[in-house]
């Protein structure tokens, strides 16, 4: 489990921290990736791996929870809601002291990371409006039964 993660760790870490880091997780041997992907951990904070590991579970529950009958085929909703959640409140808590007005950090790519979350956001929101229209109009109609002749 801890590999998969690591592999949705270092197709996100490319957002977030330098490429020298994801370029070691992704040169590494199997024994080591573990231990490298603790250490760009460090780099973004544990918030981010919560984040990261939520929504990869929620997405996994959403696909197999997706064909179920009854009242379990709505735990993949559930999951998203309680994720969408979470993700709300990590993203308003405090993030602790703030940093030292002596040191002034200049970041090239706030706009082109704001961009693509923005993007990937509204995606996200149409996505879902579509599966839950095409789920609403599905139509399931009985078919014929042919009776045997002998």
């Amino acid at each position: 489990m801890a590999e998969y993660v690591a592999i949705v760790y270092a197709y996100l870490c490319p957002l977030f921290v330098d490429a020298e880091g994801v370029q070691r997780l992704y040169e590494a041997e199997p024994v080591s990736k573990l231990v490298i992907f603790v250490e760009i951990a460090t780099m973004v904070g544990a918030g981010f791996i919560l984040l990261v590991i939520m929504w990869t579970l929620c997405i996994l529950l959403c696909l197999v929870f997706s064909r179920w009958e009854g009242t379990l085929a709505y735990v993949g909703i559930l999951c998203v809601l309680v994720a969408v959640i979470v993700t709300v409140v990590l993203l308003f808590l405090p993030r602790g002291t703030g940093p030292d007005e002596t040191f002034v950090v200049y970041d090239e790519t706030y706009i082109r990371r704001t961009l693509i979350v923005s993007v990937l956001g509204i995606m996200l929101f149409i996505g879902a409006i579509v599966v839950c229209v095409l789920h609403a109009f599905d139509q399931r109609r009985p078919s014929a039964i042919k009776p045997r002749v002998y």
